[in-house]
């Protein structure tokens, strides 16, 4: 790079970042919207997308063991009150035998942060989440409808 292309870097970096400003709060008052219309909603349904937000790629933690952080979305309480939320989670690798040469194999949580409210998240998560958001209404529409299958069969078990 030439030092006299510096200064014009700067100025577009500079102006890049004005327009992600206000973009970024645009759509974060928009999700403002969207959150508190699945609040109303009152389903009182906590749920986690499987597919994670971000990861870091995975290491050996002291005994030897397969881990990675990972950051994962959904809908759950937060202080007391329902949010868009994400969560910090240590994943580790996980080898179980099952006998008669079978084993079950993959990646389990073995560790969960409280979780923290999308709007408290970084940039970088909370345009995650976005991308992720209609994924997570749809999971939440599912798990609304599985719950009442279940009530509903349990109403016709005391009738």
């Amino acid at each position: 790079m030439v030092e006299a292309d510096f200064p014009k870097l700067l100025q577009e970096f500079q102006s890049v970042a004005t327009d992600l400003n206000m973009k970024s709060n645009g759509i974060n008052s928009t999700i403002s919207i969207c959150e508190q219309r699945i609040v109303n909603a009152n389903a009182g349904i906590e749920y986690w997308l499987d597919r994670e937000l971000m990861r870091d790629n995975p290491t050996a933690d002291e005994k030897g063991a397969l881990i990675y952080l990972a950051w994962r979305f959904g809908f759950a309480k937060v202080a007391g009150d329902w949010h868009l939320a994400v969560q910090q989670v240590t994943r580790q690798w996980y080898v179980e035998d099952l006998g008669g040469g079978q084993r079950d194999e993959g990646w389990c949580i073995r560790e969960a942060s409280g979780p923290m409210a999308r709007s408290q998240a970084s940039r970088e998560l909370r345009i995650a989440a976005l991308e992720r958001l209609p994924d997570l209404i749809q999971r939440l529409i599912a798990e609304a409808r599985r719950a009442i299958t279940t009530i509903e069969r349990a109403q016709k078990l005391v009738s």
